[in-house]
């Protein structure tokens, strides 16, 4: 293979790199703004319907043990 088309390839792919981390930035940076937000909508709705909340979470509980031990007979 020649320098130039070596050349070529080297600058394709610091390229590629170049814009994988800056898609992975910019993921992170979002799934951490929706863990702030979805913090917020808890931390409010935890104020306002104490009751409803703790009947959701245990809910919630209860569907994802059943899940996790599956069906055993």
């Amino acid at each position: 293979m020649g320098d130039k088309k070596k050349r070529k390839l080297k600058e394709a792919a610091k390229a590629a790199s170049q814009a994988a981390s800056h898609a992975a930035s910019e993921a992170a940076e979002a799934v951490e703004d929706g863990i702030d937000m979805t913090h917020r909508v808890l931390r409010k709705q935890l104020k306002e319907r104490p009751g409803l909340t703790l009947g959701a979470a245990a809910l919630a509980g209860l569907l994802i043990g059943i899940m996790l031990t599956g069906r055993r007979q």
